[in-house]
């Protein structure tokens, strides 16, 4: 896994430095909606493990294409993420 290093070259040493990974289809989420996860992984890692850790977090977007992502046995397309996102503004009205 790749890890930031120092400007001669080397790694910061044994210190974990957290990386996530984020696995999305893609175009299923704006740039801003992804950034916004992004922001919110980093949040979150430092709020549990301290702000120490904030400029050592890596977050990578993983895009899938369309067609290539299944959950339970079942494709997901963008047209499953639509139908997902109608029936959740049905249930908050």
């Amino acid at each position: 896994m790749w890890a930031p290093q120092s400007r001669d070259g080397n790694s910061y040493g044994r210190k974990a430095m957290p990386v996530v990974t984020l696995k999305l289809l893609k175009g299923a989420f704006s740039q801003e909606k992804t950034q916004q996860m992004m922001d919110g992984v980093t949040d979150a890692i430092a709020a549990i493990a301290g702000e120490y850790i904030r400029p050592h977090t890596v977050v990578i977007v993983d895009e899938v294409s369309d067609g290539l992502y299944s959950s339970g046995g079942h494709k997901v397309t963008l047209k499953t993420i639509d139908m997902l996102r109608m029936r959740g503004a049905k249930s908050s009205n």
